[in-house]
């Protein structure tokens, strides 16, 4: 089997490993990981990563029924979304500062019904420590939202599969002073020099 070592471990299977061999591979280092986890001594940490495992553990199973329903996935249960709704998105489990788990999002560019994609950025209501960082918009209040004050990093656009919106929107939306303030930034921060 064609592998290669990754960094910290693991490894990384080449494109013409065996569909057989890639999962057997990915069972052992899932367990291993797994098994670890009750290695740690510290009662905190261990609980820590153990919630951390089951969360990613999550995530491969929702993810993996994403892919086993695609093909028959139309998205014309997901009424039209125009462009600054406010809709709960699915990013499921990511590593280290990437925004994961169900997310609040805007709408960034309108998408009709049977559109299985949505130009999205994700919102938190967590204020970035380098708030004053261009790549980072001030959204505000939304109303509907809970959390308060909301923050968008323009850098995290995406194009997402209607599959991952977990709530069709209502009426929240954001008004135009922060959708500007999103295509400012977004031109300033995104654009080729």
């Amino acid at each position: 089997m064609d592998k290669k070592e990754l960094m910290g471990g693991g490894v990384l299977l080449c494109r013409d490993t065996s569909l057989e061999a890639k999962v057997e591979a990915l069972y052992k280092e899932l367990d291993n990981f797994l098994s670890r986890l009750y290695e740690i001594e510290n009662d905190e940490e261990r609980n820590k990563q153990i919630k951390r495992a089951k969360l990613y553990v999550d995530w491969l199973n929702e993810k993996t029924i994403f892919i086993k329903n695609e093909k028959e996935f139309t998205g014309k249960h997901i009424q039209e979304l125009k462009r600054g709704n406010v809709i709960l998105i699915k990013l499921g489990f990511n590593i280290g500062e990437e925004l994961g788990g169900p997310r609040p999002a805007i709408v960034l560019r309108d998408s009709k019904a049977g559109h299985k994609k949505v130009l999205v950025l994700p919102i938190t209501s967590k204020k970035p420590l380098d708030y004053t960082n261009p790549i980072y918009v001030k959204i505000g209040f939304i109303k509907g939202l809970t959390g308060g004050i909301h923050w968008a990093n323009v850098l995290n656009v995406s194009n997402l599969s209607k599959q991952r919106i977990q709530i069709p929107p209502d009426p929240k939306m954001v008004d135009s002073g922060a959708l500007n303030r999103i295509s400012a930034a977004i031109k300033a921060q995104i654009a080729l020099r």
